[in-house]
């Protein structure tokens, strides 16, 4: 009698356990299924996006036979303005507006860094629209310090003004998503409440019109540094799952190649930025780095980049960054935002554009 009142325990045990795995077996597969229909609506969110961006840079004509090929003006200006001090050459002399430059880098970005056509894949997300609205304020600023004699006084007030750059995908940006490259994390303004104290956790964006997403409400504090510098986000640059690994691939986006040869990767994690740059999508890139992830694809991509000493820039950054103290991720050696671009320059510009603008922002925490 005894063992078989034991005999019946273990075997319901045995049948409790098998219950719990198989519970746990389908939870798992209706995750999988769930993080796939977002990768699919990303994805196709992502090609119109990119489609919408090609048609708003090739602007108003008749649809058959237009291209993105550069026209002679626009590759003499991607020639002349890789650098910032020559791009603020040209805008000071009235060789060029920002408004023609930011046309010019984002037809080379579209040409050479899409998913499609052969392209790179380093750019998930485009904020076309929003830049070409900036480079239009910011060539009125131009017009206006000239007539006034104040071109010397508005560069020296806004270090970056009107350079395109390129933004990794793991920075808050408003009207952006931000995955670090995770399934999970897709949708992330939409799906999850934002954290306590975070700027913007009280005004979540309301949907776009026929239910698209909208995205972050806010910029977070890095890219709204360089915007109050006169920088203008462009693009944004894929990532590697989690942002630790010396490359630029995940489920969702895919894997970046280099333009110089399409068989070789562009390094990460902050690759996807360091791609278009290479190619002249953008002047300048913010990526960051803990372990390499701007130095290795610096390397890559025949730029200059440097990990600045931890907290010489504050990193307040929102979103799914936080789900990374869970996992204890960025914790022991924080993760430091820092610039890339074509010159070292450009990086030293980047610098103290950036130190300036926070300490004008938040004093205190430089005292």
């Amino acid at each position: 009698m005894r063992m078989t009142r034991m005999t019946l325990l273990a075997a319901g045990a045995a049948v409790a356990a098998a219950l719990s795995v198989m519970r746990r077996q389908r939870a798992k597969q209706r995750k999988r299924a769930e993080y796939a229909e977002l990768r699919r609506r990303k994805q196709q969110e992502r090609r119109e996006r990119l489609q919408k961006a090609v048609e708003l840079v090739l602007g108003p004509g008749p649809e058959k036979g237009r291209t993105l090929a550069l026209s002679d003006r626009e590759t003499v200006l991607l020639a002349q303005c890789k650098t910032t001090a020559k791009l603020h050459e040209a805008l000071r002399s009235g060789e060029a507006t920002v408004l023609e430059v930011m046309r010019a880098c984002a037809k080379q970005g579209l040409l050479t860094c899409r998913e499609d056509d052969g392209g790179t894949n380093c750019i998930v997300e485009e904020t076309v629209a929003e830049a070409f609205q900036a480079a239009e304020h910011w060539d009125a600023q131009v017009r206006a310090a000239r007539a006034d004699g104040q071109l010397d006084a508005l560069f020296d007030r806004l270090p970056l003004l009107g350079v395109p750059l390129s933004v990794k995908e793991m920075f808050v940006q408003k009207g952006t998503d931000q995955t670090c490259g995770v399934s999970k994390f897709l949708y992330w303004f939409e799906r999850f409440t934002l954290p306590k104290g975070w700027p913007g956790c009280e005004a979540r964006a309301a949907p776009l019109p026929g239910g698209a997403y909208a995205g972050s409400p806010v910029d977070g504090h890095c890219v709204a540094l360089l915007r109050a510098a006169g920088a203008v986000p462009l693009f944004r640059g894929n990532v590697p799952q989690l942002l630790l690994l010396p490359e630029s691939a995940n489920a969702i986006y895919g894997v970046s190649s280099n333009g110089v040869d399409r068989s070789r990767g562009v390094g990460g994690s902050s690759g996807g930025d360091a791609g278009i740059v290479q190619c002249g999508g953008a002047v300048m890139g913010l990526g960051s780095d803990v372990g390499g992830s701007l130095r290795i694809p610096g390397l890559f991509c025949g730029l200059a980049a440097f990990k600045p000493t931890s907290r010489r820039v504050t990193f307040i950054e929102g979103g799914s960054l936080h789900s990374f103290k869970k996992y204890g991720t960025h914790t022991m050696i924080p993760p430091v935002p820092g610039p890339m671009a074509n010159s070292v320059d450009c990086c030293e510009r980047m610098m103290r554009a950036w130190c300036r603008e926070a300490r004008s922002l938040a004093p205190s925490m430089y005292e």
